[in-house]
């Protein structure tokens, strides 16, 4: 991954009116978060389990300036940035986003490791980027309650973008650098037959005809990372009006044959799922106009695809025959 944002993240473009965007460009950055452990490891569902459950409540507790009051009737709900992450509305303004009903969150925990949490990611896009000091502080009052049975504590001890440049120090608490986001740029690629092979870390969760898919198929799989790339540049893209050709990437996912060596939902890996959740996890075989949908699959290599993305679900890595 650090090779793709070196690549196709450009800096944040000064004057985004200044020419027309026909192409999704999303504001992004991705963070690495270090934890240090008063005592043990915390189980990987554990620590899954606090950041769904816990992170939301535990973030509204230290902003939220009218506690009690429904974000919906708050005065200040389209400038508090609680509703922008946990609650995100729709722009006053946004008659051609009414049809939205899942709206993409701007943020996604990844935690690392099977048996135990060490270090996580944490992705912030659009505006969330600028957000990052409230994630380390909600962390670490997070950290100060523990976690699981055994009330594991800890505290961020470092967080650093993806060249490994430190941008917080536990040792210097008050002090967080400030980070612009990249731009990720989305266009179908030059039309190639070939290969590649897609490793699901976490489970992945779409629908077919509002039905939760069971197995991969590819179709289902490229229309929702297609919907996922779209729906992120609607709410927070640099350009959000852009209308999005999404034809060359449909014809091109018709293309394609696949092989899968996939997991049943009882083999998720714990960081991110209960056993017998929904999801598939496992190895995907892709062939055929792989050019074509090759920068798709790489700008869902950073952003996650289909349900659950704010909480690790979706994420894969790519690779080739």
């Amino acid at each position: 991954m650090p090779d793709f944002f070196d690549n196709q993240l450009k800096p944040v473009l000064n004057d985004p009116k200044e020419k027309p965007l026909p192409r999704p460009h999303i504001p992004c950055r991705l963070f690495k978060v270090a934890l240090d452990l008063q005592s043990g490891v915390p189980a990987a569902s554990s620590f899954a389990g606090a950041i769904r459950n816990r992170f939301g409540p535990l973030f509204k507790s230290i902003v939220c300036i009218q506690p009690g009051t429904r974000c919906r009737r708050c005065m200040l709900k389209n400038s508090c940035i609680y509703p922008f992450l946990f609650e995100t509305p729709l722009p006053p303004d946004a008659a051609g986003l009414k049809k939205y009903r899942d709206i993409p969150r701007p943020f996604s925990f990844r935690p690392r490791g099977r048996d135990g949490i060490e270090t996580m990611e944490l992705l912030l896009i659009g505006k969330a980027v600028e957000m990052l000091p409230f994630f380390i502080y909600t962390l670490n009052e997070l950290g100060k309650k523990g976690l699981g049975k055994q009330k594991t504590t800890f505290t961020v001890a470092t967080v650093r973008l993806e060249g490994n440049e430190p941008v917080y120090r536990a040792q210097q608490p008050d002090e967080c650098g400030r980070v612009l986001p990249r731009i990720l740029e989305v266009a179908p690629g030059d039309p190639l037959y070939g290969s590649a092979v897609l490793n699901f870390k976490t489970p992945l969760v779409i629908r077919k005809k509002a039905a939760i898919v069971s197995s991969f198929e590819s179709y289902p799989f490229f229309t929702a990372l297609l919907r996922r790339i779209v729906d992120v540049n609607a709410f927070y893209g640099v350009d959000p009006a852009c209308a999005v050709d999404e034809q060359p990437w449909l014809d091109a996912a018709k293309s394609i044959v696949y092989e899968t060596e996939t997991d049943t939902p009882e083999q998720h890996d714990p960081q991110t799922a209960k056993a017998g959740s929904p999801g598939i996890t496992g190895i995907a075989k892709l062939t055929g106009d792989i050019g074509t949908l090759m920068p798709l699959i790489k700008a869902g290599e950073v952003l996650g695809v289909g349900k659950k993305t704010a909480f690790g679900y979706g994420e894969y890595e790519v690779g080739k025959e």
